[in-house]
């Protein structure tokens, strides 16, 4: 197992929290796990999670076939209002594809095949039963 698949199945095992807006976001790291899970089991290969930079962070990337996938997680208790991604507006897909965009450079790989993939985390009580969609190329930029 390569080094970013180690770090992703810790991730997985470990609670994490982050601060977001001087809150925990537990339900978003959460969903996290549960989709770097959900997405090995669809064949994925997870390459880095939680990637930041000052511009803007991709919540995984990780190689579907021949694709390097940056792929954004939302994450709900509930799909009362709208479903999770609708939450990635033209901004955030702004931000998504400018911090992609450098990930790609730093690695030398912009001639590399690439898409925009979004997972929607519905949480449940039971946590058998989450609702995950994976919506491979969500968007274009």
């Amino acid at each position: 197992m390569s080094r970013p698949e180690r770090q992703a199945e810790a991730d997985i095992q470990k609670p994490k929290t982050e601060r977001t807006g001087g809150s925990m976001n537990k339900t978003g790291s959460l969903g996290e796990r549960i989709a770097v899970k959900h997405l090995k089991k669809c064949g994925y290969k997870i390459i880095e999670t939680n990637f930041k930079l000052k511009c803007g962070e991709i919540d995984i990337i990780g190689k579907d076939n021949n694709y390097i996938c940056f792929i954004e997680v939302k994450t709900q208790t509930s799909n009362e209002f709208k479903q999770p991604f609708e939450e990635v507006d033209y901004f955030k897909q702004e931000k998504l594809r400018l911090t992609a965009e450098i990930w790609l450079t730093m690695r030398n790989l912009c001639d590399s095949a690439c898409r925009f993939d979004i997972v929607s985390v519905i949480l449940s009580d039971n946590p058998h039963s989450h609702n995950i969609k994976v919506i491979k190329d969500a968007f274009w930029v």
